[in-house]
This record gives structure tokens, sequence and C-alpha cells, in this order.
């Protein structure tokens, strides 16, 4: 539902890192004005969900998100009583989670343009949403107040709409694939997330959401299978960005026909899905890849789901939008659907759709400084890790850290954000 802000084990953050590079100066808005922070030619190039067995290195591909289902209300939902594991599927990956990205691309383009291979080598960064927003809470707390001796902003009030501070340490693991293809890996300490006071997403997910028929069909242990990912590809100011997220449910799907929405998708013909066959390929990798005969999701039925107790005011302030509002627009999912509660007791489901949303039309121009801040950022990344590399020739691991104020880059040792060989994918 959320790419969460992580606690992070400070003992932990340093490991494996021997090296600081470069210490980031981080840009300001008024240096980054010049630069362009829209999203263009947005396209969806793949997908898949993890089965459920965790002992089971399969995909099912492309994948289906969960299925909105209407609900009568009011409707009461017990509140949350147990914490969370967060990327609790991709950890069977150990440090290369993003090859289940890049392979669940492949196989979509094969099936799709079999005469071409996706072009990697023209990519500028590969990335989860999570890195992005991360960086993003990094330059909005740069700006948001002075420190104190723990490096916390002296204003910091978590949740607070006004003064957003972001003071737990971040770690991203950098790769750089290519001549310029930055990978940003996420990187957390633990995968565990305690449960947040009085929330009732998770069950409210439940309750209001199926499974897709698709994906359950092909998981042999459940009909509960691992969370939906989905990759697109977009221009972000000039760069060409392919970005992974979990994606929450979907408006159930509609005739073919209806696959004509904002964003250019690639739907297989009649016979390429008839032809299909659900039968498990192994990759080279050692991942299994379960094709299914279901189309994509069209980018319009994706949704975003939150919840929010009533007990505070329900007002725009509430909605958080300096953290659900990236959250959309990083995966441009269209729609938002927040369930107000009080105790559990679900009153209301405000649906709000991102182009048209008063309330996000209101504060889509205040947060543009803050996107071309970060379209600057990403550039002095890329630049910086290039530069390291052409200076140090052995040296692609890259890791930035922020902490007490400060974002550095450290070389990094041991393994790699993909295997050895999956690095060919990115030569020309």
């Amino acid at each position: 539902m959320c790419d969460g802000q992580t606690s992070t084990d400070k003992s932990q953050l340093y490991s494996n890192l021997p090296v600081k590079c470069h210490k980031f100066i981080l840009p300001t808005d008024a240096a980054s004005r010049g630069f362009n922070a829209d999203i263009t030619n947005c396209e969806y190039i793949g997908s898949y969900n993890w089965v459920s067995n965790h002992d089971d290195q399969s995909i099912i591909v492309p994948g289906s998100p969960r299925e909105w289902q209407e609900r009568p209300l009011p409707h009461y939902l017990r509140l949350d009583r147990e914490g969370h594991y967060r990327d609790q599927y991709d950890p069977r990956m150990h440090s290369i989670n993003l090859l289940p990205l890049l392979l669940s691309v492949n196989h979509w383009q094969e099936r799709t343009q079999p005469s071409e291979k996706y072009p990697w080598y023209d990519v500028d960064f590969i990335t989860n949403r999570n890195s992005i927003r991360h960086l993003l809470r990094i330059l909005r707390n740069q700006s948001s107040g002075s420190y104190d001796s723990r490096g916390i902003t002296k204003d910091y009030s978590r949740g607070n709409f006004n003064n957003p501070s972001y003071s737990n340490p971040v770690r991203i693991d950098v790769e750089l694939a290519g001549n310029k293809t930055i990978l940003l890996n996420r990187w957390d300490s633990t995968t565990f997330e305690p449960i947040t006071r009085n929330s009732c997403g998770f069950n409210f997910e439940n309750a209001f959401t199926r499974e897709a028929d698709a994906v359950s069909a092909l998981d042999s242990v459940s009909k509960d299978s691992g969370r939906h990912l989905r990759i697109v590809s977009y221009d972000f100011g000039g760069l060409h960005m392919v970005v992974r997220s979990e994606i929450d449910a979907c408006i159930p799907s509609a005739p073919q026909s209806s696959y004509d929405g904002p964003i250019n998708e690639i739907v297989p013909s009649k016979s390429e899905q008839e032809s299909s066959s659900s039968q498990q390929i192994t990759t080279a990798f050692g991942l299994n890849i379960i094709p299914s005969p279901n189309p994509p999701t069209p980018q319009s039925h994706l949704i975003e789901l939150s919840t929010v107790s009533t007990s505070k005011t329900t007002t725009f302030q509430t909605w958080n939008a300096k953290e659900r509002y990236p959250q959309l627009f990083f995966s441009q999912v269209p729609n938002h659907y927040l369930a107000c509660h009080t105790k559990g007791l679900i009153t209301q489901v405000r649906k709000r759709d991102i182009h048209t949303s008063p309330e996000i039309l209101f504060y889509q121009p205040i947060i543009q400084p803050q996107f071309k801040t970060l379209r600057h950022l990403l550039h002095m990344i890329q630049m910086e890790v290039i530069k390291q590399s052409r200076r140090f020739p052995n040296v692609n691991s890259f890791s930035l850290v922020y902490e007490n104020g400060q974002l550095s880059l450290f070389e990094r040792v041991g393994e790699r954000c993909l295997p050895d060989e999956a690095f060919a994918m990115f030569n020309v």
C-alpha cells in the first residue's frame, strides 16, 4: 500500500562500504528551476506476481493486481494487529532483487516483439519506486529546517503536513550497468515493519479486493499469491526511467477493446494469447517464469489504496499529499481510493483521479519545484557514478547513504545487484 519509511540499524548502514567516494551538495529548488520534471511517453513494459510458495523462485508473467470489490457501507474491519514484512518476496533473490524486473520485461518483449531485444543500454535509471521516494524525502528534509545534535530537524513532527522531515538514515545500493545505466536497489536493515497505530490498511485491502483468477489459476499452492509488481518506462525530464512499483488493486478487467488509455500498452493478439502456454520456463539465472495468457491490466484501471482514521480531522492535510501524490506520480497510477474509518468502521471510500481530482490539481504546482530538484539530483548521481567508474575502472558498485543531513556516495564491495552474466544485457 505504500513504500514505507524504515527505521535503520546504524551498525549495518555502512557494512561493506569501505571508501567514501563523494559527498553531494544537495541541489536547491532555486538551482533546479531550469530542469524539466514532466513525465511523458509512459508505457507498460512488464509485470509479474510471485507465487505464494516462498521456497519457489517462480514468477507469473504478466502478473495481475488484485481486483477491487465494491461493498455496502458502513463496513466494519478489525484493526491490523500485526506488523508486516516489507518486500517479503524479493528477498528470495537476496541481493539481486532487480533480476525479476529484467526477466519479466525480456519475457514480455519476446512475446510481443520477438524480433527486437529490449534496449536496456538506452535506459538511464532502473529502480523501484521506493528509492525515488527516498531521494525526494531527503531533498524535502534538507529544506525543512536546521538539525540538532542527532541529525534530526528541529521542527520534526512525524506525519505533519507542513514539516515533513525525514530523519531516518537511508541507504540505496547503486550499480553502473553498461555505459550509463544506473541501478538503484532497495536496501533495508530489517525486513519487518511494525504495525501503524489505529491502522486497518491491510484488512481493508483483504476485504475490498480479491485475487485475480488469472493469477490464482497458475499458483499451485494457494489462491493468495505474492504481490503484484508492475514495470513502466517513461521519460522524466529527459531521463529514460524504468520504474517498478507494487500495485494494490485494479478496477476489474474490461473487454480488450478498452485498452485505449493514456498510456500506450502492448497487448498480444488473440492468437498469441491462445498459443501462450503456462508451462514453466527456467531461465539461465535460476528464476522460473510461468507465462500467463492474460493481457496486462490497463494503466487506467490501477488503484492505490489508503486508509485514514476519522478520529482525526479528515481534511486534505490528513490525506498527506506530500507522501501519497509522489507515490501515484512515480508509478503513474491514476486512481487513489481512501477509506475513512473510525476504529475500523469504514463510513466512506473517497475515490480520486490523479488527472481530475481538485485536491490533486491543487497540490501539483506546489510539489513541482521539488520534482525538478529531484530530477537535478538524479542527474548529479548519474554523472558522479560514471565519473567514479571511469576513474577506477574496476569499481562499478556503490551505495548512497544519507545520514545527519548529508548524502554521500560510497564504494561497495561484495555481492552485486545483478548476476555477472546479466550485465551483458546492457551492452550496445
